[in-house]
């Protein structure tokens, strides 16, 4: 794992819970981590609606959120930059 992925597992800790992080398939959470890690990917700022679309069903489906209102209230900082972005 790189250093951005790395960071991004972080992040996916802090947000989701290690409980959660826990209790959810290994790749699925490699997976956030890598998507939250790729410095191409388009956020979607300032709203966040391309992390979203990325990844909202993938988080409901795993149990890493309970609904799409949930997942929208989760908040993620992308590990290159400032920005906080619903997901």
């Amino acid at each position: 794992m790189d250093a951005a992925a790395a960071a991004s597992m972080g992040v996916v800790r802090e947000v989701l819970g290690p409980d959660v992080v826990e209790e959810v398939d290994q790749p699925i959470i490699d997976y956030i981590a890598n998507v939250l890690a790729d410095e191409d990917f388009d956020f979607g700022a300032p709203d966040g609606h391309g992390i979203f679309e990325a990844l909202g069903e993938l988080l409901i489906d795993s149990g890493c959120v309970s609904s799409q209102d949930h997942c929208l209230q989760v908040r993620v900082r992308p590990p290159t930059g400032p920005l906080y972005s619903p997901i």
